[in-house]
């Protein structure tokens, strides 16, 4: 399985919140901070295995297995499921022929209760699942303080605690 970013959407924390979270005033750093946003909520998703920012991922398989693990949690929605068939046509699924479990993290797809997966053309990625996942403002408050300190020691150009990563201990998807 392969899973990919495809969009991102709304960050965890905005530029105007982490210079209050610092106590930063004027706009000599705006630029910096802006371009230390991202950069450090995609360094707290590798840590912890989630999306911080709304985001919209695809997973590609070459077969339905019996159930399909979505990486990336939370899990707000799945977008849509296709697949070709044994004709080599690409089909929709329908969304009551699945079943979603994206309180689990990760999230899992699963076929809806007396159902099986459809047969699909043996052929690489034959299995398409566009989903959301992500935080975005809703994120912990431990993501938000760990880029803003994390972008204060970058202004103050002082190394960053040891300790510093254990706000996103409790965060970490196994």
């Amino acid at each position: 399985m392969t899973t990919r970013l495809i969009s991102t959407g709304t960050e965890p924390v905005t530029a105007a919140e982490v210079k209050s979270l610092i106590a930063l005033d004027g706009t000599d750093h705006d630029t910096r901070i802006a371009l230390l946003i991202p950069a450090l909520r995609q360094q707290a998703e590798q840590i912890t295995g989630r999306s911080f920012a709304v985001c919209t991922w695809q997973a590609k398989l070459d077969a339905f297995p019996a159930e399909i693990r979505l990486l990336w949690p939370p899990i707000v929605s799945i977008t849509s499921i296709t697949y070709v068939d044994t004709a080599g046509t690409t089909q929709t699924l329908a969304p009551a022929s699945y079943a979603a479990d994206i309180h689990s993290e990760p999230g899992w797809v699963l076929p809806a209760a007396g159902t099986d997966w459809p047969d699909t053309y043996d052929t690489a990625n034959a299995v398409t699942i566009n989903y959301t996942a992500g935080e975005g403002a809703n994120a912990p408050e431990e993501v938000k303080l760990w880029i803003a300190a994390r972008i204060r020691a970058d202004i103050d150009g002082c190394d960053v605690p040891d300790y510093l990563d254990g706000l996103l201990d409790r965060l970490k998807v196994y």
